[in-house]
């Protein structure tokens, strides 16, 4: 038992070293624009917010096409290089905003490491004038696995919004208020053993 409970902080000093984790992040370029004429806007950028994670926030004006706007459409890119203190083997990309009637949003992000592109992913977000789509405020999750784990990559984002052509001003809608890229570390040998011991010490201890 003793021996057991001499596990136990390994497991969580293991545990720690997953969590202390950090990021780097570099080339930062985020901005959008609106048609007719919005010029470009930053977005406003948070980095390591927690330490793996890196959030793009909506600036004024809005990232928002269709109802009293004056814009029928939006794009977005962002793009950023990543160094990390361990090998990351995916990203989540996060978005949140809102789409009415015609309203639409359409996503492409690439990631590129040392032999060309490890990973992607694209699709749209609909509101309910689409087949299949649905009105209201969404947060979509986009889990992207890379082909190979790495420690330094870079990421491009495209972001469009629409309302398909509708007459201004609109019951459509399409915006994006955050974008947040979250990252996955793979854990080394050694901490996924000090993990296993670790948890296995609780539950011969709770057994007890």
């Amino acid at each position: 038992m003793k021996y057991l409970r001499s596990l136990l902080p390994l497991g969580l000093w293991a545990a720690f070293g997953v969590a202390s984790a950090q990021t780097t992040f570099s080339s930062i370029n985020a901005t959008y624009s609106m048609n007719p004429s919005s010029g470009t806007i930053n977005w406003v950028v948070s980095q390591n917010l927690p330490p793996m994670t890196i959030d793009f926030l909506s600036n004024a004006p809005a990232f928002k096409v269709g109802d009293s706007t004056g814009f029928s459409t939006g794009s977005s890119t962002i793009s950023f290089n990543v160094v990390s203190t361990v090998a990351i083997s995916a990203v989540d990309l996060l978005l949140q905003g809102d789409v009415q009637n015609f309203g639409r949003v359409q996503y492409v992000e690439t990631v590129t490491g040392g032999s060309g592109v490890i990973g992607s992913a694209s699709g749209s977000i609909l509101g309910a004038s689409y087949s299949g789509g649905a009105n209201g405020a969404f947060t979509k999750v986009v889990h992207i696995a890379f082909s190979q784990a790495v420690t330094s990559f870079s990421v491009t984002k495209l972001l469009n919004l629409d309302i398909n052509e509708q007459p201004l001003p609109s019951t459509s809608v399409a915006t994006i208020g955050l974008v947040e890229q979250n990252f996955s570390p793979v854990p080394e040998p050694a901490t996924i053993a000090g993990l296993a011991l670790g948890a296995l010490a609780v539950l011969r201890k709770k057994k007890k």
